[in-house]
């Protein structure tokens, strides 16, 4: 939905704060929905390990923990906000700041617990890769046209996607357990 809104509000060319921020918040949800998938998959596939599933469940959270963090930043910390970058930059640097400090809580996760940290490591990269495409996403001319034409693909086919998608995920974890030989399980021939 915020991949639809944006683009709607982008074509609606409904202020230009939203015209402005708009391709950074699809690009940025296009990443974070890979990496939602990435790591529900992954979480199902490990149920059987518990500290591997558990870590790709606590991954999930520092996905979007940059939408909230982000307005903490610009409300009560914008001496965080390094870049001095006025309205509306200064949106997209806080995001892109809680992005980096949860690419770092991520990374410290990662280092503390290397055995079942993978999850961490996962969550870190997906970060990164969004705050590049959140900063690079104002500049990316490219991706008007692309957002107009997004625009016009109505509602219920990119929820259907989505759904689908998540499905998809759900069911490939699932089954890839089941393929998968458990630690202290005899083979039968």
């Amino acid at each position: 939905m915020i991949v639809n809104f944006s683009a709607a509000g982008f074509v609606a060319n409904q202020s230009p704060v939203a015209r402005y921020v708009a391709p950074s918040f699809a690009l940025g949800m296009i990443i974070a929905i890979l990496a939602y998938l990435t790591v529900f998959y992954q979480a199902l596939r490990n149920r059987n390990n518990v500290r591997l599933h558990a870590g790709y469940m606590l991954a999930t959270p520092l996905i979007l923990v940059e939408s909230p963090f982000s307005r903490i930043i610009m409300a009560y910390l914008p001496f965080l906000i390094v870049t001095g970058s006025d309205y509306p930059q200064r949106i997209i640097d806080a995001i892109v700041v809680a992005m980096a400090l949860s690419v770092v809580l991520a990374l410290f996760l990662y280092f503390r617990f290397r055995e079942y940290g993978m999850p961490f490591l996962v969550a870190a990269i997906f970060l990164f890769v969004e705050a590049i495409f959140m900063y690079s996403g104002t500049y990316a001319e490219w991706l008007h046209p692309l957002l107009e034409s997004y625009a016009q693909v109505p509602a219920e086919v990119t929820l259907s996607i989505g759904f689908v998608l998540g499905a998809l995920a759900s069911y490939l974890g699932w089954k890839s357990t089941e393929k998968r030989a458990l630690p202290n399980e005899a083979v039968v021939s």
